[in-house]
């Protein structure tokens, strides 16, 4: 992990040369907001989660507090045998029920329901049956995708469009549904998703807000709103929400 400055009130965690940066960026952005909402960075304090990245910022003119992000990190970090180790020796540790939001028997911070009626169902379905030796239906996918808390990791690509990990603190790594991490975007991008289209891609899920391009995977579609330009906050989901998915049927 490399500390970036990112000006006078921010530091960019920087996991890219990791052995695996988006396992590592995830797991220390779910532990650093646990210490951010206990106070540890000192007041409203944002950590941003990103595919490799997490960036920790005060507010304007409050500067850096190096000494207050040691500890949070060094706390984060913290393994049970009571030591401690950098983030990048500890990339799949799971956040303690204490130091993240989203820990095991808590309720997700949102429910999506989902008509998995998706075009590349049944194209998921075939790809993990060919690379993975067991045979995975277009029904394996969808309880595969409902099975796991998904955590928005950040926001990006368009207003409202959240990238979503599986919670390591509520799916376990050798969970069968993780196996989802393995599918990649598609060959060719569609000039046209809808938007409410549920898709997979990349280790990511998401929810496009609005039509649009996009490469990913559709799985399904949802009438949940994402983004309302006058709601406040507009963006459904925020970094640190738990999502799960909900099937309510579709014409599979």
């Amino acid at each position: 992990m490399r500390q970036i400055s990112a000006g006078r009130d921010a530091v960019l965690l920087d996991f890219s040369d990791d052995p695996n940066p988006l396992d590592s960026a995830v797991s220390v952005a779910a532990r650093l907001r646990g210490e951010a909402a206990r106070g540890a960075l000192g007041e409203d304090v944002d950590v941003i989660g990103a595919a490799t990245t997490v960036l920790v910022q005060w507010p304007p003119a409050a500067g850096v507090n190096a000494l207050a992000l040691h500890r949070a990190l060094r706390n984060a970090t913290r393994v049970g045998d009571g030591g401690s180790r950098s983030p990048s020796d500890t990339p799949s540790a799971s956040p303690s029920a204490t130091d993240a939001p989203g820990a095991p028997n808590s309720a997700p911070d949102h429910h999506i329901d989902v008509r998995y009626d998706g075009a590349d169902l049944a194209e998921v379905a075939d790809t993990l049956t060919a690379s993975g030796g067991d045979d995975w239906s277009v029904d394996d996918v969808v309880r595969a995708h409902t099975a796991i808390t998904w955590r928005v990791q950040f926001i990006g690509f368009a207003p409202g469009f959240g990238y979503l990990v599986p919670d390591e603190s509520t799916t376990a790594p050798d969970h069968p549904a993780r196996r989802l991490a393995t599918i990649g975007r598609r060959t060719t991008s569609r000039t046209r998703v809808p938007g409410g289209a549920v898709a997979l891609a990349a280790g990511y899920s998401a929810v496009y807000p609005r039509p649009g391009p996009g490469g990913w995977n559709l799985l399904g579609r949802t009438e949940a709103t994402m983004f309302d330009v006058h709601a406040d906050p507009p963006s459904t989901l925020s970094p640190g929400d738990t999502v799960v998915f909900r099937d309510i049927g579709g014409s599979r």
